[in-house]
């Protein structure tokens, strides 16, 4: 309650006949402060309409365990008129924090148990891997005590009125002091001793048997636990710490005061005019005192406890708070959209969402977005090593802001939501993971709903995933390749990946298992055909050397980056071998099956091996083999080898500053002649009259079967040889 005349922040001001009794009461006020006489005082009366009225002030000592009153030596001199903000209690800007307490009689000085120096030195300087997180733990533990306070009066019958739910954390920055207050359970004497005297012990689990017991049903998340690790994670700002404490229930209780300077031992004593609750009050050290700081404190708060049931005042007023979605059943699709647009920070709307709740093989709430706005796997933005931006609660409670693999594979880091698990395995601290089979089944769950979400959207909305595949796909290709020692997962993934079809018109799109709802009966290879665009592919004379011979099997175009080398780094899909039709695996299969009567219709065998002793006369080790075709694909040749996308790959990696002649023998390939084109025909006919021109042709037909498989790295090389045998021929026309 706030009255004109008295000074909102513990500074007590006198008027009149009440300066003599005030000056007898034992009220906290600043220490160490009562040398600014000049703007620290109009900073603390900024409220009282006319400051010349302070005829005199006084300051009273504020030691939170010993307090002493002082000479009077200022007076407030004001009309007894209440203002109209007199009154703040029961609104939404209010404090119940005060100075009131105060510790009296014999001191205790009592040792933790089990090693605790060690322990504490642990837990206050090596457990936490950001100091701020004491805020978190605290604010937890309080919000454990109005839980546990709610929840024990259940089974009582009393009429007894208690304080509203809450808790107050008030900033200090003149005596470098934060100050954390609930209204919780409190704790008596014997449950200090019990709870903070052993580190690790927080009661939590004592009170949900005791709860059970009588017959009250504790929601499994109601508790959030730990408080014993939590509590002295103040040690790693606080240089001491103080603590009173009332149980809300024991009527006989006065309150204690409990104070350690996080050494090997505490100090318990009686206390009073203790509200119902537990008061913390934590003297930062010098290098921590930035948590003094509202701004600091107040971002710190929003930052973890956004989602908190229970009201938190900062300084009196209110922090704001909202009910977290993801524990809804059915939220809005404006609370959805809300809570898109305050991970991203932005207005956009989310392109798909996955709202998702299971009990097993773990309890798990979460709600997960595919961004609207598009972005590359290698942006800034969504750096590999950075995790989702996906947050991680246990309890409500902030564990981690982006969750790792360990929660979701690198290839989702796309997406952005929460997940919420009351059984995730954490250490103490309770913000590192650890290692365990539930963690690896929570990520095989989350894993395998993420991509059936996604396929039912091809099925459904085939037009809107080509667009989310358009922008995402490289994410799913990561995902593909970094799965090639799990099967299961990655064939499951590979569902996901879209190509174009020699079946389809351009610009529709398939994916794996509808390729193979439509394979020929017999068919075992899944083949496929890497090409810059729609247009070269349907053009490739590798789809003509597939067709040939009345073989009309279904081709995937490989047409984006990356396309090539997933299908080739992924073998097999559902049984069926994936083949690319540039391959010397795919010739060597087409020959046992074509070894027929079709062999009479080429030409002379002697004629076909003199071409091939003419090629290999001219290009020597340019090439590893030559062979001839025994269909007409149209094309004078076309080049082959074991793996066409890695010989790509490499070309443009690991080779890229050797020579023409060097990349070439590397490359083992081998030159595919087709008989039946003019053009290796009159190589063989320039042989004997013109054998330089022969040779110059022969090498021309190899750098035009480079330049359709994508091998040819600098065209400038080819052309200069190109312009030498145009020469030639222009001599003879």
């Amino acid at each position: 309650m706030l009255r004109t005349g008295m000074c909102p922040v513990r500074a007590v001001f006198l008027r009149n006949q009440r300066t003599r009794s005030l000056a007898a009461s034992n009220l906290n006020v600043f220490d160490r402060t009562r040398f600014y006489t000049g703007p620290i005082l109009k900073s603390i009366i900024g409220r009282h309409k006319d400051v010349s009225d302070v005829k005199s002030f006084r300051w009273l000592s504020s030691d939170s365990s010993k307090q002493q009153a002082e000479p009077v030596e200022a007076e407030i001199v004001e009309e007894d008129v209440e203002t109209e903000e007199s009154s703040t209690h029961g609104t939404e800007n209010h404090s119940i924090i005060t100075d009131e307490e105060i510790s009296q009689g014999p001191s205790e000085q009592k040792s933790f148990v089990a090693e605790t120096q060690r322990l504490l030195q642990i837990v206050a300087e090596s457990l936490y891997s950001d100091n701020e997180v004491f805020i978190r733990e605290l604010i937890s533990n309080s919000c454990d005590a109005l839980e546990k306070r709610r929840l024990h009066s259940l089974t009582q019958r009393s009429d007894q009125e208690h304080e509203p739910l809450e808790i107050h954390v008030k900033t200090d920055d003149i005596r470098g002091q934060l100050i954390i207050q609930d209204t919780g359970i409190g704790m008596s004497k014997e449950e200090i001793v019990n709870n903070l005297g052993t580190i690790a012990k927080s009661g939590a689990t004592d009170f949900i048997a005791k709860m059970q017991e009588k017959s009250v049903n504790v929601s499994r998340d109601a508790i959030i636990g730990q408080f014993g690790v939590g509590f002295y994670s103040a040690f790693m700002v606080a240089k001491k710490v103080e603590l009173f404490s009332k149980s809300n229930f024991d009527e006989k209780d006065e309150g204690s005061y409990w104070s350690s300077t996080g050494s090997d031992s505490y100090t318990l004593q009686a206390a009073s005019n203790v509200k119902s609750g537990t008061k913390i009050v934590l003297h930062l050290k010098d290098n921590c005192l930035k948590f003094a700081q509202e701004s600091v404190v107040k971002d710190i708060i929003s930052k973890f406890t956004a989602f908190f049931d229970k009201p938190i005042y900062l300084n009196g007023s209110k922090m704001a708070s909202s009910d977290p979605v993801w524990t809804k059943s059915q939220p809005t699709e404006d609370e959805l959209r809300q809570l898109y647009q305050t991970i991203v920070k932005g207005a956009t709307e989310p392109r798909f969402t996955l709202q998702y709740r299971t009990d097993v093989p773990l309890n798990m709430k979460c709600i997960l977005f595919v961004p609207g706005d598009s972005f590359s796997m290698f942006s800034a933005l969504t750096p590999k090593d950075s995790g989702a931006d996906v947050s991680l609660y246990s309890r409500k409670v902030l564990i981690q802001k982006r969750v790792d693999s360990k929660i979701l594979p690198d290839w989702a880091r796309f997406l952005k939501g929460v997940i919420d698990s009351e059984d995730i395995p954490l250490n103490l601290s309770r913000e590192i993971l650890q290692n365990s089979d539930l963690l690896f089944k929570m990520k095989r769950t989350l894993t395998s709903r993420i991509i059936k979400f996604l396929l039912e959207k091809y099925k459904r909305e085939p037009e809107s995933y080509a667009l989310f595949y358009k922008d995402y796909g490289d994410f799913i290709r990561e995902g593909v390749l970094s799965l090639t020692g799990d099967k299961l997962d990655q064939e499951e993934l590979m569902k996901l990946m879209l190509f174009q079809s020699s079946k389809l018109d351009s610009g529709q799109f398939c994916n794996l298992q509808s390729y193979v709802e439509r394979m020929k009966p017999g068919q075992r290879e899944i083949y496929y055909l890497c090409a810059p665009s729609r247009e070269l592919a349907d053009s490739s004379p590798y789809m003509a050397s597939l067709s040939a011979g009345g073989k009309d099997y279904e081709v995937l175009f490989a047409l984006k980056p990356f396309d090539d080398i997933t299908l080739s780094q992924s073998f097999e899909f559902k049984g069926n071998r994936i083949v690319s039709v540039e391959s010397s695996k795919q010739t060597s299969e087409s020959a046992k099956k074509d070894d027929t009567g079709d062999e009479a219709e080429n030409d002379d065998k002697a004629r076909n091996q003199h071409l091939v002793s003419s090629f290999k006369t001219s290009l020597g080790d340019l090439v590893h083999n030559v062979k001839v075709s025994p269909v007409d694909f149209k094309a004078p040749a076309v080049i082959r080898n074991f793996d066409m996308s890695m010989s790509r790959h490499m070309l443009l990696t690991a080779l890229a500053d050797k020579s023409e002649d060097e990349k070439l023998k590397f490359l083992h390939s081998e030159l595919e002649l087709n008989p039946f084109h003019p053009v290796v025909r009159k190589v063989i006919d320039l042989e004997q009259n013109d054998p330089e021109t022969s040779r110059m042709l022969a090498r021309q037909v190899l750098d035009n079967a480079l330049v359709a498989a994508g091998l040819s790295t600098d065209a400038r090389l080819m052309m200069k040889r190109l312009d030498d045998l145009l020469a030639k021929v222009a001599e003879k026309l």
